[in-house]
């Protein structure tokens, strides 16, 4: 296991991936990802998710808070692959349903939340922001708080009863906070890492 704590006198010296993702290469084998919007959570989840499913995601390596800037750092492995939202132009009819075929075993219930992030509100580091939560109906409210807190005015309340009155009778299950093309790494219409 790599035990770095990595400075940001280093991270000055890497490369950033992308305009909106707090990850720098370190080398070829190794990734941190830090800044404000990186959560503590977002390790175990995916220490939780390596060690309990064949989902393929990152090895963690070591998880630290940066002694400069107060905000968690998640040194994990660099994955070789192109990014699905780059490659998928490209890819045939078959190519496609191959990767789309792997996403069936991946996941079962998938909650998009457009404009509103749900790192405010009741899922932030404060204890027991991100739960757990006692059942369906606590879990519910909390999307709801976040979505309300995040604006208001007759839509966002809304939406918001409709959360609170539909989100009902579901098998809870963990899922990505962001699913989508350009946070999936394939090799060929392989979904990495394996």
């Amino acid at each position: 296991m790599d035990e770095r704590v990595i400075t940001q006198k280093e991270l000055t010296k890497t490369r950033r991936f992308g305009r909106f993702t707090p990850a720098y290469k370190l080398d070829a084998k190794t990734v941190v990802k830090t800044d404000d919007v990186v959560r503590f959570a977002e390790a175990e989840a995916m220490k939780l998710v390596r060690e309990k499913t064949s989902i393929p995601v990152p090895e963690v390596y070591n998880v630290y808070t940066d002694p400069d800037t107060g905000h968690p750092g998640i040194v994990m492995e660099f994955v070789e692959g192109d990014c699905l939202a780059d490659a998928w132009k490209d890819f045939d009819d078959n190519q496609k349903a191959a990767v789309i075929e792997q996403f069936r075993d991946f996941f079962y219930l998938y909650w998009i939340c457009r404009r509103h992030s749900l790192r405010r509100s009741a899922f932030t580091d404060n204890l027991g922001g991100y739960g757990p939560y006692k059942d369906e109906a606590s879990f519910t409210k909390g999307i709801a708080t976040t979505i309300n807190g995040s604006r208001n005015g007759g839509y966002i309340n809304t939406v918001c009863d409709i959360v609170v009155n539909t989100l009902k009778g579901h098998q809870i299950v963990l899922t990505h906070g962001d699913f989508s093309p350009r946070n999936i790494i394939v090799r060929g219409s392989k979904v990495v890492p394996v």
